[in-house]
């Protein structure tokens, strides 16, 4: 197995593990059925981050309507767009920080994580983290970079 396909093996477990372990205090007032819901596709989602992915293609996943699952995200103050978005941002923030990944582009890491246009990406990531791709991985040690 490559390093590559390795490296993104252990960022799915880790975010499988991590996901399956959420305490329940995160889904507010839902319902425990809504709970689950949400549980199983944020797995789902973290799983398949890699892939083009629709609330269409998670509601066959589970035998679920879309409105289901719109409904779950609702339920902690965010949609699935939002949700996919900000978790294709963590994965690439930390794949810029990974030495797996330092031969890679940032615009092949934004291809990597779901991100058809690096502008779009780099507007994305500077929304969310206060500061573009190529600041973010320039702050990491000398050492790294070369």
């Amino acid at each position: 197995i490559s390093s590559d396909r390795r490296m993104n093996a252990i960022f799915s477990i880790i975010e499988l593990m991590s996901a399956c372990l959420e305490p329940n205090g995160e889904t507010g007032g839902q319902t425990r059925y809504q709970s689950d819901i949400l549980k199983r596709a944020k797995c789902w989602i973290r799983a398949n981050l890699e892939e083009e992915i629709s609330i269409m293609d998670l509601a066959n996943e589970f035998g679920l309507t879309p409105r289901a699952l719109q409904h779950a995200f609702a339920g902690i103050g965010t949609t699935f767009s939002a949700f996919v978005r900000t978790e294709r941002l963590n994965h690439a923030a930390a794949a810029l920080q990974s030495p797996h990944f330092k031969r890679e582009s940032i615009t092949e890491i934004a291809f990597r994580f779901g991100f058809s246009d690096s502008a779009h990406f780099s507007r994305s990531f500077k929304r969310q983290f206060n500061i573009s791709p190529r600041e973010y991985r320039s702050a990491l040690p000398f050492d790294y970079v070369s």
